[in-house]
């Protein structure tokens, strides 16, 4: 799944709102597929006896003992099934990509974007806000640090501000310009 778009920054110092983005993965814990395979062998579409039936494992292509994982449309020995990432076996819930097996850490290290503000994986609800994902704790006023209300904001000189301190950021800006133009008359 790739970035959320967003809506632009307000240079004209108008407020900006970010777009709020839920990150849900489609994903499986492996005892799913194992019931998945007790049913099928239990209904005969999997073994049951007759070497015809004997079914192999995707990776070893060894046949099958009385446990095996259905994932991603193939069986698995239980220690065959690996993360693509890790390379470890996946025992809980996973998450597939491009025709591979992850577990859920090498998923998110891989697939989800980096929070801008402390560059940790975003899992859960993130802001796309001055074209970056950030948590919603992390995207904070330039000035007083505190996270800015539903991802609201002010720009000046390209930073974000909440709105007190944008009109304090705005108000110290201009006495700056009036003070150089005393320091520099025109002739």
């Amino acid at each position: 799944m790739g970035p959320p778009a967003g809506n632009g920054a307000n240079n004209s110092g108008g407020t900006s709102s970010s777009h709020h983005h839920q990150h849900n993965h489609q994903s499986k814990s492996t005892k799913q597929h194992q019931q998945q395979f007790l049913a099928a062998t239990s209904n005969g579409v999997v073994g049951g006896g007759g070497s015809d039936d004997r079914r192999n494992c995707a990776l070893c292509n060894s046949s099958l003992g009385e446990e095996a994982i259905v994932a991603m449309n193939r069986l698995w020995h239980p220690d065959h099934f690996l993360c693509n990432g890790c390379k470890k076996p996946i025992r809980q819930t996973f998450q597939a990509a491009d025709n591979h097996a992850y577990c859920v850490h090498c998923f998110a290290e891989r697939f989800n974007p980096k929070c801008a503000g402390c560059h940790e994986i975003l899992i859960d609800t993130c802001l796309l806000a001055l074209d970056k994902h950030w948590h919603p704790r992390c995207f904070t006023c330039n000035c007083c640090r505190r996270p800015l209300p539903n991802g609201e904001y002010y720009l000046v000189d390209d930073k974000p501000y909440d709105l007190d301190c944008h009109w304090e950021k705005r108000l110290d800006k201009r006495t700056q310009i009036a003070k150089e133009r005393q320091n520099y008359p025109e002739f």
